[in-house]
């Protein structure tokens, strides 16, 4: 019978990936739940969750998305999803199915695909941040919003069909109606420019509106 997450353990790991959540940085809740799980099998699904979490995401990177946050100067590294062993990739293979909060679902999906090119998982990844990136929606606060719909842009390339987040970039284009404070509005045209989608004539009217506010004169005058 194949090992499975018992229902205190899916419910443990949901509260610390709290459904509010819009970033992971900070791995030691999973650290924590592992050194209090009593049971050995169970403590296995935090000890591959910690895995999976301790590298960076690197949006900017096509190539090797997740990278140590730490390299020293003797050579040795902090942790990289390479150290996933095929037993701890099982492991989140099983929590891939079950249901947690996006934040939880991206990583680990995302993790699947570029390790085991699984295409279902990379289709999971999609959605997942794409949801991330829809619930971290904000002009002025835009980069971690942004950094999903990237990592969910190359994803959707990489499979041959990136139709739904070019729909969900000209959804957000249109929302913030090249009115936006600094530089998301810009950031998502390049995007949809570099990879020929997506209606130019109306990216056009909105650069035309960004430059228009950013033209706008300002009062320098100094009030007591």
């Amino acid at each position: 019978m194949p090992l499975l997450p018992s229902d205190q353990t899916v419910q443990k790991i949901n509260e610390i990936f709290n459904e509010n959540r819009l970033d992971f940085f900070d791995i030691r809740p999973i650290g924590e739940a592992a050194e209090a799980e009593a049971d050995d099998s169970q403590k296995r699904f935090f000890e591959a969750l910690r895995m999976a979490f301790a590298p960076a995401m690197q949006a900017n990177s096509a190539d090797k998305p997740f990278a140590p946050i730490a390299t020293f100067s003797d050579g040795s590294r902090s942790v990289s999803i390479e150290d996933l062993s095929d037993d701890d990739l099982s492991l989140l293979q099983i929590l891939a199915d079950c249901e947690f909060p996006s934040i939880a679902l991206a990583r680990v999906n995302d993790i699947l695909w570029v390790r085991k090119k699984n295409h279902l998982c990379a289709r999971k990844a999609v959605d997942n941040y794409l949801r991330l990136a829809e619930l971290a929606f904000s002009p002025s606060e835009w980069v971690v919003g942004f950094n999903y719909i990237k990592r969910a842009n190359t994803i959707a390339c990489q499979l041959g069909n990136a139709d739904i987040v070019s729909e969900h970039i000209d959804s957000a284009l249109s929302r913030l109606d090249g009115s936006d404070p600094l530089f998301f509005s810009l950031s998502l045209v390049e995007l949809q420019v570099a990879n020929k989608r997506g209606d130019f004539a109306s990216y056009l009217v909105y650069v035309d509106r960004i430059l228009s506010h950013a033209l706008e004169p300002v009062d320098t005058t100094f009030k007591v």
